[in-house]
């Protein structure tokens, strides 16, 4: 619940209505470590043992939802997540996998925009040693 209500709260809509009001929530979400919060979030997520399949999928696409909105309202934080081995490592399993799912097209778009933003995030990611696991 809390995931969605943080995606809902940083929704682009929201963001883009009150930058005055948001930005400042946002700066302290940042300094607070956000990104590295959700990045490890998203593995603990994917354990098909820590919550029901249902649950883990919505909290999963939740914590997509507030990534891509972040990147969105502030594109430098591309540079950041790339940095970040357990995110590269959760978005290159999962898009390994052979079935279809919506968090499977989220985490395509993500890369995109990470990818999309600047060479050095290429670079970042062929260089941090994330791998694709089993599918």
């Amino acid at each position: 619940a809390s995931l969605e209500t943080l995606a809902e709260l940083l929704d682009d809509d929201s963001l883009a209505e009150a930058p005055e009001q948001t930005g400042p929530f946002v700066d302290v979400l940042l300094v607070n470590e956000l990104l590295p919060c959700l990045a490890a979030g998203l593995s603990r997520f994917a354990r098909p043992a820590s919550r029901a399949e249902e649950t883990a999928g919505a909290a999963v696409h939740h914590t997509l939802d507030t990534l891509e909105s972040l990147l969105s309202a502030r594109p430098p934080l591309a540079a950041q997540l790339a940095g970040h081995n357990e995110f590269w490592a959760f978005c290159l399993e999962r898009l390994a996998q052979p079935d279809f799912d919506t968090n499977k097209l989220f985490c395509s778009e993500i890369l995109s925009i990470i990818m999309s933003a600047a060479a050095s995030n290429c670079e970042m990611a062929f260089c941090s040693g994330a791998e694709a696991g089993p599918a």
